[in-house]
């Protein structure tokens, strides 16, 4: 299953790039999710990022690692992809782009995901709906600020 987004924003790509670190990762965090951040070694590829996701009574951990990397003239971006799974997820691969615009950049936000079970479908699509509705308006709050300096 595939979910897309993507999300104009008044900043250059290069001021986007030094952003995506640990501080914006925990701006994005859904706000039905308590979120622990056991660690983050950054976006460059063989960097690892390891979640414990409570949501209710239920703790889970996450672990996803960088597996690309990539930059010419036109975009930056990077991807990862899940090790350790929520129990309903078989699969997850994430690409982050940030791409050129004439009034600043767009940021992509391109999954790949896997239901562990075929009837779960439905479930997956709402909460992966859910974890990245929120992002346009933080992605917009937080480098709309950049525009100008």
């Amino acid at each position: 299953m595939n979910y897309l987004i993507e999300i104009p924003v008044d900043s250059p790509l290069e001021k986007i790039k030094q952003s995506f670190n640990r501080e914006l990762f925990l701006e994005l965090k859904p706000s039905f999710v308590a979120l622990k951040i056991l660690r983050y070694d950054g976006n460059s590829i063989g960097s690892e990022i390891h979640l414990q996701i409570k949501s209710m009574f239920i703790v889970q951990n996450w672990v996803s690692v960088i597996s690309n990397e990539w930059e010419n003239d036109f975009e930056w971006g990077f991807e990862d992809v899940g090790k350790v799974l929520p129990f309903f997820l078989k699969s997850w691969k994430h690409k982050h782009i940030v791409r050129k615009s004439k009034k600043g950049s767009v940021i992509v936000e391109d999954v790949w995901y896997e239901p562990k079970q075929k009837w779960m479908s439905v479930f997956v699509r709402f909460f992966v709906y859910l974890q990245f509705k929120p992002r346009p308006k933080v992605y917009r709050r937080w480098f709309n600020n950049f525009a100008h300096e």
